[in-house]
């Protein structure tokens, strides 16, 4: 059982200085931010169709259920 937990431990120390390795700014930054603006866009654009799409599903059931023509 000690082995595995020390093996574990190992793993988990190994893991922490992987993840508190030094990314140059310069070279993480711009990346960064693509990435957000990026993901802030297809939000944006989903939200969009989907609105459109409830829009017109809603119109249409409206107009032909409700309003006669």
């Amino acid at each position: 059982m000690g082995h595995l937990k020390d093996k574990l431990k190992l793993k988990l120390e190994s893991f922490k200085i992987w993840a508190k390795k030094e990314v140059h700014p310069k070279k993480a930054l711009p990346f960064r931010f693509s990435i957000k603006v990026h993901e802030d866009f297809a939000d944006f654009v989903h939200g969009m169709l989907t609105g459109l799409l409830f829009g017109f599903l809603i119109g249409y059931v409206l107009m032909f259920n409700y309003f006669k023509f």
